[in-house]
């Protein structure tokens, strides 16, 4: 039997460049790229066509919640008010996770069985006290809760074909001017220490050159703090 031949394509630079242009997404964040490792077809589903689940877990809204009311605590909050008190700026940041939280209908939540929202509003006061009795002190906050969209670079300046978008906790500069950038996990446990978690190394890679393109800064780390809300 004859051998079958192998047929050989070779494609030009400018062809590829061309392609990259017809990419069916314009950007991509660590979340999107993550997805497409793990499914392929969620990513198709999601990022490319735009068909989302339409309810949000539990533990997915305190998280947000979360979030919104560490926007305000920190300065980035539209609504924002001069406020000098501690305790009072603690207070109405919790007010503004639980005004967040009262905006979504019961319909758009993933309670489960046994979940409700008593028992969802009662976890979400319960991370965000955590976080104040544990609350770090920061020198000076940059960035707070702010989203970023650069081009991408390898170290020898190439530059990638699809820029990154990330949406950064905080970046805060220390007192020895070095700069870092923190992430603000609220979770219901921790996963072992000696686990290598990719996903974090994703992000990890993504903020720091989204930001160091976007901010012309240098960072010294990236810090993930974790609060255990369950």
């Amino acid at each position: 039997m004859a051998k079958k031949k192998t047929k050989v394509i070779e494609v030009q630079p400018t062809q590829q460049i061309a392609n990259f242009n017809q990419m069916p997404v314009s950007k991509l964040s660590y979340s999107s790229l993550t997805r497409f490792l793990r499914n392929p077809l969620m990513f198709k589903l999601v990022d490319i066509l735009g068909i989302y689940s339409g309810k949000s877990s539990v533990s997915s809204m305190i998280g947000k919640a979360c979030h919104e009311a560490l926007r305000f605590y920190y300065g980035s909050h539209m609504d924002r008010l001069d406020i000098t008190d501690l305790a009072e700026a603690r207070g109405v940041a919790i007010d503004v996770g639980l005004k967040y939280l009262d905006q979504e209908p019961d319909e758009g939540i993933k309670y489960g069985k046994t979940g409700t929202r008593e028992a969802m509003l009662s976890s979400y006061a319960q991370a965000m006290n955590i976080y104040f009795a544990e609350e770090p002190k920061y020198h000076e906050v940059l960035y707070c809760e702010e989203k970023f969209e650069a081009e991408i670079k390898t170290d020898n300046g190439d530059i990638l074909p699809l820029p990154g978008v990330v949406r950064i906790d905080l970046v805060i500069k220390n007192v020895d001017g070095t700069i870092d950038i923190i992430d603000n996990k609220f979770v219901t446990g921790f996963t072992d220490h000696e686990t290598e978690d990719y996903i974090k190394i994703i992000q990890m890679q993504f903020s720091y050159h989204v930001l160091k393109t976007a901010t012309d800064l240098d960072y010294l780390d990236i810090v993930f703090r974790y609060r255990d809300w369950a």
